[in-house]
């Protein structure tokens, strides 16, 4: 079963999907020993799903250190410390993974890593070279569109964000993504109305509703956005931004 690290970063950046936990590798993945190795990977990947990190950390670096070549725990080892929130030393397990076996997953999960690291430009690059393998990935694509818009270029996301809309009308985050980029290109209205699309399909996808009452914040209709803030709240009440959202709905004449 394939496990997304999700991350979701709202209206300053897009919503991006996450880590592909059950790598795909094809070709020539150097690995030898297979029953073993692929037995050692077994184990390592059920220890990233329990979240037992040093675990699959001492799996994976055994196995690197018996063969250097081996791109599956590269590429564990790099969702492993993505978990744990330490993209730099992702992005060089994941780039040892894609300079091994070039693979659809490999080039995403490095995708997400130097996106996470800040690297946008080569974030976009390694989304492309993942399209190149496999040019209708749902996921790839609100990916790169995600980085694309946070690049402000702001069309070209739009275009693939037409796209993922096209292939996936019931999920909300390409049309909440595309309120991001409408927002962005400061069409409030056009923003409004993709927010409340993303909403009609997911009535408590809490992503949309930030952004929508953002985006009435910035219209200046302020007893709308406190609405939307304290419905956001409603549908994420252990959100982390919470104390900041409560003071926003105070100083926009909303009782928190």
């Amino acid at each position: 079963m394939a496990i997304r690290w999700a991350v979701v970063i709202v209206f300053s950046v897009c919503a991006i999907a996450g880590c592909e936990l059950d790598p795909k590798v094809s070709g020539q993945n150097g690995t030898k020993g297979t029953g073993n190795a692929s037995e050692q990977i077994v184990k390592a990947r059920e220890a990233i799903i329990g979240n037992r990190f040093k675990e699959a950390h001492d799996i994976l670096t055994a196995l690197i250190e018996k063969d250097g070549a081996n791109a599956q725990a590269y590429m564990l080892r790099g969702i492993a410390h993505m978990r744990e929130s330490r993209v730099y030393p992702a992005v060089k397990d994941l780039s040892a993974a894609v300079k091994i076996a070039p693979t659809v997953d490999g080039y995403y999960n490095l995708g997400n890593a130097l996106q996470q690291s800040g690297f946008y430009e080569r974030a976009s690059g390694a989304y492309r070279a993942a399209l190149e393998l496999q040019p209708n990935d749902p996921e790839i694509i609100l990916n790169l569109a995600a980085n694309l818009i946070h690049l402000n270029r702001v069309s070209e996301g739009m275009q693939l964000l037409e796209r993922a809309m096209k292939d996936r009308p019931n999920d909300p985050q390409p049309y909440t993504n595309m309120g991001i980029a409408y927002h962005q290109n400061e069409d409030y209205s056009a923003a409004e109305s993709s927010f409340q699309k993303a909403l009609e399909v997911d009535p408590n996808y809490y992503q949309a509703e930030f952004n929508l009452a953002k985006n009435y914040q910035k219209m200046g209709k302020d007893a709308l956005a406190a609405k939307h803030y304290k419905r956001y709240l409603d549908m994420r009440p252990n959100a982390p931004d919470r104390g900041k959202i409560e003071e926003r709905i105070n100083g926009l004449g909303g009782d928190s």
